[in-house]
């Protein structure tokens, strides 16, 4: 026979819960507002929290228009049989999964090109209107609030790094199953999405920016 639960007991289970309630929607709060003095401080606090499982953005009811179209490319090495090391041809492993979602859109693809594409905006992070005005007043009582900022971009730039080369990991395996892969190679494109007045035109203005991370080693993963 199972013993009453003491009130005391409901009291405590309920003031827990409660305070984890308020811990965790002040940290969503500061975490989704724009960059300001508050949050920027303990901004590493905050993506510890809230990354992966809790990340929020400051889009309200509904998300923000894209304004660039992101694709991952990978090189790879891989030793032969021989011990030697060859270096294989740098692959969009992007179009692949775009072209399996234009096919059906209830596919998993949805899901591994967010896997795959997520990194990007934590490596290359925008500069809010408020960091640009930082920057641009050369005051002394604003140097720590610059220096944060700086901290924020490194870390988030770091963070980034290691997650692409995640991701270059686990398609160099796919790409090349039963190969040992040394090192991999993660590459972005980033294309900006027509100008409305263009939306109809066969050749649209478009600006594109590559960015070739590096090698660096192979991180055991599974395949994408």
């Amino acid at each position: 026979m199972m013993k009453p639960t003491r009130p005391w007991q409901l009291a405590l289970a309920f003031g827990a819960a409660c305070l984890a309630l308020v811990v965790h929607f002040g940290f969503t709060i500061l975490y989704a507002l724009p960059t300001n003095p508050a949050n920027v401080r303990i901004r590493p606090l905050l993506d510890a929290y809230m990354r992966p499982v809790f990340s929020q953005n400051w889009s309200l009811f509904a998300p923000n228009p894209p304004y660039e179209s992101k694709m991952v490319l990978v090189g790879c090495r891989v030793r032969g049989t021989d011990g030697a090391v060859e270096e294989k041809p740098v692959v969009n492993v992007s179009l692949r999964l775009q072209e399996m979602n234009r096919a059906f859109r209830l596919t998993p693809a949805t899901y591994l090109m967010r896997s795959q594409l997520g990194p990007l905006p934590i490596l290359f992070v925008r500069k809010t209107d408020l960091e640009k005005r930082v920057e641009e007043k050369d005051l002394p009582e604003l140097e720590e609030m610059r220096r944060n900022y700086q901290e924020y971009r490194d870390h988030s730039h770091a963070q980034g790094i290691e997650m692409m080369t995640r991701v270059a990991s686990a398609e160099c395996r796919r790409l090349h199953p039963g190969q040992e892969v040394v090192e991999v190679r993660p590459m972005a494109l980033l294309e900006s999405v027509p100008k409305y007045s263009q939306r109809y035109q066969e050749s649209p203005t478009l600006e594109r920016r590559s960015f070739d991370m590096g090698w660096h080693p192979y991180i055991q993963v599974a395949p994408l």
